[in-house]
Protein backbone atom coordinates (compact mmCIF):
# COMPACT_ATOMS: atom_id res chain seq x y z
CA UNK A 1 0.00 0.00 0.00
CA UNK A 2 3.31 2.73 0.58
CA UNK A 3 3.94 1.98 -2.62
CA UNK A 4 0.90 3.13 -4.38
CA UNK A 5 0.33 5.81 -2.41
CA UNK A 6 4.07 7.00 -2.40
CA UNK A 7 3.76 6.44 -6.71
CA UNK A 8 0.27 8.30 -7.01
CA UNK A 9 1.66 11.23 -4.61
CA UNK A 10 4.57 11.47 -7.05
CA UNK A 11 2.47 11.25 -10.04
CA UNK A 12 0.18 14.34 -8.29
CA UNK A 13 3.27 16.13 -7.94
CA UNK A 14 4.86 15.92 -11.38
CA UNK A 15 1.05 17.04 -12.95
CA UNK A 16 1.49 19.80 -10.43
CA UNK A 17 5.05 21.13 -11.85
CA UNK A 18 3.77 20.24 -15.11
CA UNK A 19 0.63 22.65 -14.51
CA UNK A 20 3.26 25.33 -13.34
CA UNK A 21 3.17 26.96 -17.14
CA UNK A 22 -0.67 27.63 -17.44
CA UNK A 23 -0.61 29.91 -14.47
CA UNK A 24 2.50 31.62 -16.19
CA UNK A 25 0.57 32.10 -19.69
CA UNK A 26 -2.35 33.33 -17.45
CA UNK A 27 -0.25 35.73 -15.57
CA UNK A 28 1.15 37.38 -18.51
CA UNK A 29 -1.77 37.75 -20.44
CA UNK A 30 -3.85 39.54 -17.67
CA UNK A 31 -0.93 41.41 -16.66
CA UNK A 32 -0.91 43.21 -20.44
CA UNK A 33 -4.60 43.03 -20.08
CA UNK A 34 -4.70 44.65 -16.65
CA UNK A 35 -1.53 47.52 -17.83
CA UNK A 36 -3.81 48.24 -20.76
CA UNK A 37 -6.93 48.64 -18.60
CA UNK A 38 -4.79 51.04 -16.12
CA UNK A 39 -3.99 53.09 -19.06
CA UNK A 40 -7.28 53.80 -19.97
CA UNK A 41 -8.38 54.63 -16.30
CA UNK A 42 -5.47 57.18 -16.15
CA UNK A 43 -5.60 58.87 -19.45
CA UNK A 44 -9.66 59.16 -19.25
CA UNK A 45 -9.13 60.72 -15.84
CA UNK A 46 -10.72 58.39 -13.64
CA UNK A 47 -10.66 57.77 -9.85
CA UNK A 48 -7.36 56.23 -8.59
CA UNK A 49 -7.94 53.97 -5.57
CA UNK A 50 -5.07 52.32 -4.33
CA UNK A 51 -7.58 50.10 -1.83
CA UNK A 52 -8.45 47.58 -4.23
CA UNK A 53 -4.77 46.79 -5.57
CA UNK A 54 -3.64 45.87 -2.00
CA UNK A 55 -7.02 44.26 -1.30
CA UNK A 56 -5.93 41.96 -4.78
CA UNK A 57 -2.72 42.00 -3.79
CA UNK A 58 -3.23 39.82 -0.70
CA UNK A 59 -4.96 36.83 -2.95
CA UNK A 60 -2.85 36.42 -5.19
CA UNK A 61 -0.13 34.13 -3.88
CA UNK A 62 -3.26 31.99 -1.73
CA UNK A 63 -5.26 31.49 -5.31
CA UNK A 64 -1.82 29.25 -6.48
CA UNK A 65 -0.96 27.94 -3.22
CA UNK A 66 -4.13 26.28 -1.71
CA UNK A 67 -5.17 24.83 -4.75
CA UNK A 68 -1.68 23.17 -5.43
CA UNK A 69 -1.70 21.51 -2.11
CA UNK A 70 -5.36 20.65 -2.02
CA UNK A 71 -4.98 18.79 -5.49
CA UNK A 72 -2.03 16.67 -4.08
CA UNK A 73 -3.27 16.50 -0.48
CA UNK A 74 -6.92 15.25 -1.59
CA UNK A 75 -6.83 10.58 -1.09
CA UNK A 76 -9.19 10.54 -4.23
CA UNK A 77 -8.63 10.52 -7.71
CA UNK A 78 -10.10 13.51 -9.32
CA UNK A 79 -9.11 15.16 -12.95
CA UNK A 80 -6.53 17.85 -12.27
CA UNK A 81 -8.15 20.12 -14.89
CA UNK A 82 -11.31 20.77 -12.78
CA UNK A 83 -8.29 22.21 -9.66
CA UNK A 84 -6.15 24.02 -11.73
CA UNK A 85 -8.71 25.58 -14.36
CA UNK A 86 -10.14 27.15 -11.83
CA UNK A 87 -7.41 28.27 -10.24
CA UNK A 88 -5.83 29.53 -13.23
CA UNK A 89 -8.96 31.62 -13.27
CA UNK A 90 -8.87 32.78 -9.77
CA UNK A 91 -5.48 33.36 -9.98
CA UNK A 92 -5.82 35.82 -13.11
CA UNK A 93 -9.14 37.30 -11.81
CA UNK A 94 -6.93 38.30 -9.00
CA UNK A 95 -3.86 39.50 -10.73
CA UNK A 96 -5.72 41.24 -13.64
CA UNK A 97 -7.75 43.41 -10.62
CA UNK A 98 -4.12 43.79 -8.73
CA UNK A 99 -2.38 44.70 -11.98
CA UNK A 100 -5.48 47.21 -13.30
CA UNK A 101 -6.14 48.91 -10.06
CA UNK A 102 -1.95 49.73 -9.63
CA UNK A 103 -1.68 53.34 -8.57
CA UNK A 104 2.29 55.14 -9.53
CA UNK A 105 3.16 57.51 -6.63
CA UNK A 106 5.71 59.66 -9.42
Amino acid sequence: AIVNVSKLFIVKIVITVLSLPLFILVGAGVVVDGLVQRDLRRFGGAHEQSKVYHFAKRYIQPTVGVFLFVYVSIPVSIHPNYIFMSSAALFGLSVWVAVSKFQKTA
